[in-house]
């Protein structure tokens, strides 16, 4: 098996263990949403996720570095630089180490304050629950961090698709022990301890696979003070990751409030349906560019720019197909399937969910250029621009919900956010030494932004997909062959 071979093969096995993990996560959105509501009815069903979704934000302990840890070492190993490679793990097990204890420490001492459970409106559990469970999905949520970066050992070394399997079992224990305590009727504190149990269950899994697996020069759990020289080089670059998490997580939880500001409650229930469905696709998209993630970092180490830019080129006109297909799909059965789904009580608005299919594509486009420079740790600029940006789109998506409607807010998050980040990561790609990539990019999606308008009529996108990618994939194939890949 040649070099190629087996990097495409590492991307398939990569994309079909993140496929299964969709299919979990819809499994497990399915099947015990229901559970809980019998068993625990909506008010005890709100107060838990309200206090699952405090504990949650505990994962930003790692400020960012652990995508920073794992680049580290996918470089020291592709460079075989194994003495490098095991002192970056024990910089990273240091670092997360040493937060997780601070903040599980300051969680303790919190939670021992009067009316904690109140402050966060949750009024019908008991105080002792409420507590409970926050110290123990806390702990949960910080002790995933060490296990973050263990399995990114797999992805260091090319066996991404095994890190995305444990993950896979561990949604599957999360879903096996979930719905056994709510058949049996069990309380919020067994359920959070089902999630620790799990995490449990597949540290000590990994923990025994790695030591099997990896060369004998490599000794991940002997004692090893840490290298404070690679501390130190992680926190800039580390808490520009974290601003990346939190420009997204500003974007997201920041348009429910738009909408809900310029238009009402109503509004919003009809744009988080149909966001719910555009993320079917985008997972989707996404995961194609996550998958490519390690062979980026290992092909720019190695200087290999001509697999490298057949791999971009690939991933990406994969997604936009995927995209184009979707909006087809939409033009012919959408306004069908979402009238079976939710039985007719919300109206499809056909203009605003075309608008978001197109939002989805040019996202996937931007976010796959954003993952090359986060893979090879040139993520600097890409991270400052992001907050501005999403902001800037914000407030186009709230004045065109005054002027336009729900189909003015998708419009907006279009112009607002879509047309400025492919500029500026076409932009910054070409400075950080990918102008081919960036070339690309653009080119295709100004292509897209052109066709997009036989989209509006159900055959004609069915034509204008299939021409696309007939066309595209020549194009591909024998460009792929040219760049001798």
């Amino acid at each position: 098996m040649n070099a190629t071979e087996g990097m495409r093969g590492r991307v398939l096995r990569a994309i079909g263990a993140e496929g299964l993990g969709q299919l979990l996560n819809m499994a497990v959105r399915l099947l015990l949403i229901p559970l809980f509501l019998s068993a625990w009815g909506t008010q005890a069903y709100g107060e838990w996720l309200i206090l699952t979704a405090v504990a949650a934000w505990f994962s930003l302990a790692d400020l960012g570095g652990q995508i920073y840890f794992i680049n580290r070492m996918t470089e020291s190993w592709a460079k075989r630089q194994m003495e490098e490679f095991q002192k970056v793990f024990a910089a990273g097990m240091f670092l997360f180490g040493v937060s997780s204890t601070v903040l599980m420490t300051l969680a303790a001492v919190a939670l021992m304050l009067p009316g904690v459970p109140s402050w966060l409106g949750v009024e019908n559990t008991p105080s002792s629950v409420a507590r409970w469970v926050l110290l123990i999905v806390s702990f949960r949520v910080l002790a995933s961090l060490p296990l973050g970066l263990l399995l990114g050992v797999y992805r260091a070394t090319g066996a991404q698709a095994t890190s995305v399997m444990y993950g896979n079992l561990m949604l599957l224990i999360q879903l096996v022990s979930g719905a056994a305590v709510l058949w049996w009727g069990g309380g919020m504190v067994l359920m959070a301890c089902t999630e620790v149990i799990g995490l449990a269950l597949v540290s000590a899994l990994v923990a025994f696979d790695l030591r099997q697996r990896l060369p004998a020069e490599i000794r991940l759990f002997s004692a090893r003070l840490p290298d404070m020289r690679i501390v130190r080089q992680a926190l800039v670059p580390s808490l520009h990751f974290l601003s990346i998490q939190f420009a997204m997580a500003a974007m997201i939880q920041g348009c429910v409030i738009v909408v809900a500001k310029a238009m009402g409650p109503y509004e919003v229930a009809v744009f988080s349906t149909m966001r719910t469905i555009a993320n079917v696709v985008s997972r989707f998209l996404g995961m194609m560019s996550h998958s490519a993630w390690p062979e980026f970092t290992r092909l720019a180490s190695q200087k290999d720019s001509e697999k490298l830019l057949g791999l971009f080129r690939s991933i990406f006109f994969a997604s936009v197909v995927a995209g184009l297909c979707y909006l087809t799909v939409l033009q012919l059965f959408g306004s069908d399937l979402f009238d079976i789904w939710l039985n007719k009580q919300l109206p499809y608005d056909w203009l605003s969910m075309f608008l978001m299919g197109v939002f989805v594509i040019f996202s996937s486009n931007w976010t796959l250029g954003g993952n090359l420079l986060m893979a090879t740790n040139r993520h600097h600029d890409f991270a400052k621009i992001q907050l501005p940006v999403n902001v800037f789109a914000l407030v186009v998506c709230y004045l065109g919900g005054l002027l336009y409607g729900l189909q003015g807010m998708v419009g907006g998050l279009i112009i607002g956010q879509s047309v400025p980040m492919i500029w500026f990561t076409a932009w910054m790609l070409a400075r950080s030494g990918w102008p081919r990539e960036a070339r690309y990019m653009v080119g295709q999606s100004l292509l897209v932004a052109l066709l997009l308008p036989l989209f509006l009529n159900a055959w004609a996108a069915l034509l204008a997909t299939v021409v696309f990618a007939l066309i595209g994939a020549r194009r591909l194939w024998f460009g792929q062959r040219g760049l001798g890949i």
